[in-house]
Parts: structure tokens; sequence; C-alpha cells
């Protein structure tokens, strides 16, 4: 677990996995996994790992044989995959099926803390680990609650969106009750700013801000075991 933010939560995986080759796929045409992929990369690079193969795919692909194949049958000890969770759950199962070596580490965004990614993986998805601010089903008694609420009325239950936009709001209603009766817009972003130890279902349970303005409340290196999302501990 650690306190940082997800930048520099990175390093802290690469070291505790002890990653030294991998190989990373990314989706091309969607901006923000492609930021994503190059945050991770960033941060396994000054962690000295080197970087075996690049893979691209598309938003709406869902056939995945020739770069699993590619992979399998390549001497990476890790796989990275930033890719949504359902995408992704289709990736690492053609992973599996294409021979990859059990020790090769797989790994994926925050997203794949999705209730989504285990179902349609099913025992693909064992060992598969990811850095993540939520774990599914809670960790506390209030994200406990949270996600049975939030199944109860939807149908369904939270992922990673899910719980961080919920905190989002508190967040913002906390900042909104000390902008005053009528703030404006400048009103609340200097309430945002002086926003801190706020009570939120992701993390470790509270919300805050860096010098910088970046919010910190803690991120898990999380794993799936025995189709449960479990904690990976120091």
């Amino acid at each position: 677990m650690s306190s940082q933010p997800r930048s520099q939560s990175t390093p802290v995986m690469a070291q505790k996995l002890k990653l030294k080759n991998c190989a990373l796929i990314r989706i091309q045409n969607i901006k923000v996994y492609v930021q994503l992929l190059q945050e991770f990369e960033k941060g396994i690079a000054a962690q000295g790992v080197a970087i075996g193969a690049r893979e691209m795919v598309q938003n709406t692909d869902t056939d995945f044989s020739s770069i699993s194949t590619k992979i399998a049958f390549s001497d990476v000890d890790c796989v990275f995959i930033a890719s949504y969770a359902a995408q992704g759950a289709g990736i690492v199962t053609k992973l599996r099926q294409a021979g990859l070596d059990s020790k090769v580490t797989v790994m994926g965004l925050n997203i794949f803390s999705s209730p989504e990614f285990v179902d349609i993986a099913g025992p693909a998805a064992e060992g598969v680990h990811f850095y993540g601010e939520w774990i599914p089903g809670g960790f506390d008694d209030s994200s406990r609650a949270f996600a049975q609420r939030f199944e109860a009325d939807t149908g369904a239950a939270p992922d990673s969106w899910a719980a961080v936009g919920y905190s989002i709001m508190r967040v913002l209603i906390e900042a909104l009750a000390k902008s005053g009766p009528q703030p404006t817009r400048d009103d609340l972003r200097k309430a945002l700013d002086g926003t801190t130890d706020v009570p939120v279902r992701i993390g470790f349970g509270r919300y805050s801000l860096m010098d910088d303005r970046r919010p910190v409340y803690g991120t898990y290196v999380l794993k799936i075991e025995n189709g449960s999302y479990v904690a990976v501990k120091n």
C-alpha cells in the first residue's frame, strides 16, 4: 500500500514485484490510455525496468490472438495493459490461452478494480496486479456500506469510477459548505484548495491536497486472488 499519489505508486509496484522486462499493451485511439501507459512506463524506467515489447489496440478490438502469441513467446517477465476493464479481461484471457508463463506478472490500470473484469476473465484474472484506489466490496465499514447501497440502488456492484465519482462529490459538498451562501466560481475554487482531510470511500478513507494541488488519498497495489481483490502487503 502507498499513501503517495498514483503517479508515484508505479515505482513502488516495480520494486515490490521485482520487475525486469515488461511488454506494454495500450489502446492507441483514446488519449487517456496513451497518457496512463506513458506514466507507467516512465515510472518503471526510473527503476531500471526494460521495455521488451510495445503493442497497440483499438478500443473496439476484440481479437488479440496475434499480439498475445507474440508476447507469450517473448522473454518478458511482466505485461502491462492500458485498457478498459472488459477489453483488458479479453486480452488477459487470450494471453493465458496463448501460453503465457504463469510466472509472468500481468498488470493493468485502476479500472481493472471492477467486478466486470473478474466476471469476464474468470480464472484468467488470477494473479493480475494493478494499482488502484478502490477495493471492490469496500475496505472498511463506510466503504462497504457505500458498496451495498450502490448495488441496492443500481443492481450492479460499484467499480473504481463509481467509488471515485462518489468520493469526488463528497469533497465538492464539503467545499461548497465552506464557500458561503452564494458562492462564485472563485469562491468554490478557493474552498476546494483549502479542503483537506475529507472522509471518502477510496484509498485509505481520507482526501487531502499536496502543495502542488495534487490530490492524495492513498493507493493500493492490488492482486486478484481466488477471484477476490486483495491488497499486496509491504
